[in-house]
């Protein structure tokens, strides 16, 4: 019986974690809530179905947070209030700043980058690969 008691506290104090270290509002925490419900639900059926309840719940979860998130967007749309959209169209270029904007032009440089040296690389392979493939075939190479 001891035992049982201190399973349970273990996961009130998981549960207190996850509600406390969630951030600002309680939609942070429906993806996580989600996934943790869909798969444990899915694990009835075993791992496969386990995952598939996972990626559901998290699904439902992301569904619920940004329609939670964007609620006076979709208000303001559905009512046609053009002066609302644009003040939160101001609103959110505040909070976004001008680093998160370096940031993320940094992110698609890097990105680019990693793109250019894959292709660096893999060029010469496809190129030694078929012209092994030509050798093999006609037993010469052509000239380079």
């Amino acid at each position: 019986m001891a035992g049982t008691s201190i399973a349970g506290m273990k996961h009130l104090v998981m549960a207190a974690l996850l509600i406390t270290s969630s951030g600002c509002s309680v939609s942070s925490i429906y993806p996580a809530a989600g996934a943790t419900l869909g798969g444990s639900v899915g694990s009835l059926g075993g791992p496969a179905l386990g995952g598939a309840g996972a990626l559901a719940g998290y699904s439902a979860g992301k569904a619920a947070q940004v329609g939670v998130k964007h609620k006076e967007t979709i208000q303001a749309l559905s009512e046609g209030d053009v002066s609302e959209l644009v003040k939160q169209g101001l609103v959110e270029a505040r909070e976004d700043g001008f680093f998160d904007g370096i940031v993320s032009e940094f992110y698609g440089l890097l990105k680019l980058a990693c793109i250019i040296l894959i292709c660096w690389n893999a060029l010469p392979l496809l190129y030694t690969w078929l012209l092994k493939r030509e050798v093999k075939k006609n037993g010469i190479a052509k000239e380079v």
